[in-house]
C-alpha cells in the first residue's frame, strides 16, 4: 500500500496495490467457467487497455481511526492522485486533519511514522488501495469455479483467490466480476483481501470498483484491522479502521 514521505507518495503494498461472459451468470453450476478463465480474460483486456494509458487522475479522501490503549485518534486526508503505469504514483496533499484539526503535512508525516512504528503492518493495511488494481491482485491467483453471486444488486461471478506465497502477508481473497456488455471482457466490481496479522490478529480490506473508459478503478474501500499486543505485562486489543473514497476519475490516453 502507498505511504507518505513528506508530500510525496511511494507505492507500497503488502502483497506486491489486471471472456466473454454473455449469459454465463445464468448457466447451471456445472457449466460455470473456472476462476482462472474469468481472471485470465479480464487480465488480458486490462493489460491491453493499459498499453495506451498515460495517466489516471483522481481525488482521494481517506479517513483512518485508531482505537488503542491511549484512546482514539482520527486522521483525515484529501489528496489529488496522479497514477502512471506500471506503478508510478504521485500525490498533492490538499487537506490533512488530526482529530478534526487541520495540520501541516510535516506533522501528519511524523504522526504516521509513529503509528507505523507502533502498529506495523496493521496500520499499513488501513492505507489506500493501489489505484491500478493489478497491483492489489498480483500476489494472488484464482482457484476453483466462478460462482454466481450478485454484488450491489447486479449479476456477478465470485472468484476465490489464494496467495502465491503461503507464508506471505495475505491469507486469501475474493474477487467479483460482472459480465461486460455485448460480449466484452468482464468488469471488476469488488475485491476482498484478508491479511495475516501477528499474535492472532486479523485484517480485511474490501474495495469496490467503477468502470471508467475501459479501466476498473477504485470507488471506495474499507479496512478493518484487529491487533493483539502486549505492553508492560498487559494484553491489549487495538482496532484500526480506514475508509477511502475516490471521485472525479479522469483517464488520459497516449
Amino acid at each position: 500500500m502507498p505511504v507518505y514521505l513528506g508530500r510525496r507518495l511511494v507505492a507500497m503494498h503488502p502483497s506486491r496495490p489486471l471472456l466473454v461472459l454473455v449469459a454465463l451468470v445464468a448457466l447451471p453450476a456445472a457449466a460455470q467457467p473456472s476462476g482462472v478463465a474469468v481472471m485470465r480474460t479480464w487480465l488480458a483486456a486490462t493489460r491491453a487497455a493499459m498499453d495506451d494509458l498515460a495517466t489516471v487522475q483522481v481525488t482521494e479522501e481517506n479517513r483512518r481511526e485508531i482505537d488503542g490503549p491511549a484512546g482514539t485518534q482520527r486522521i483525515r486526508t484529501v489528496t489529488a492522485l496522479s497514477v502512471a503505469p506500471p506503478d508510478a504514483v504521485t500525490a498533492d496533499l490538499e487537506v490533512a486533519e488530526i482529530d478534526g484539526r487541520r495540520v501541516l503535512p510535516l506533522r501528519l508525516g511524523l504522526l504516521e511514522r509513529r503509528l507505523r512504528q507502533a502498529y506495523g503492518p496493521g496500520y499499513v493495511w488501513t492505507s489506500r488501495p493501489q489505484p491500478l488494481v493489478r497491483t492489489l491482485l498480483s500476489g494472488m491467483r484464482p482457484a476453483g469455479a466462478a460462482v454466481p453471486e450478485p454484488v450491489r444488486g447486479s449479476p456477478a461471478l465470485r472468484v476465490a483467490l489464494v496467495p502465491i506465497r503461503a507464508d506471505g502477508p495475505v491469507l486469501g481473497g475474493t474477487a467479483w466480476f460482472a459480465p461486460g456488455p455485448r460480449g466484452s471482457a468482464p468488469r471488476l466490481l469488488r475485491v476482498e483481501v484478508e491479511g495475516r496479522m501477528p499474535a492472532g490478529g486479523s485484517a480485511v480490506v474490501t474495495t469496490d470498483y467503477v468502470h471508467v473508459e475501459g479501466l476498473d478503478l477504485p470507488l471506495r474501500s474499507r479496512s478493518d484491522v484487529v491487533l493483539r499486543q502486549r505492553r508492560r505485562l498487559r494484553d491489549y486489543t487495538v482496532l484500526l479502521s480506514g475508509e477511502t473514497t475516490y471521485r472525479d476519475h479522469s483517464v488520459t490516453w497516449r
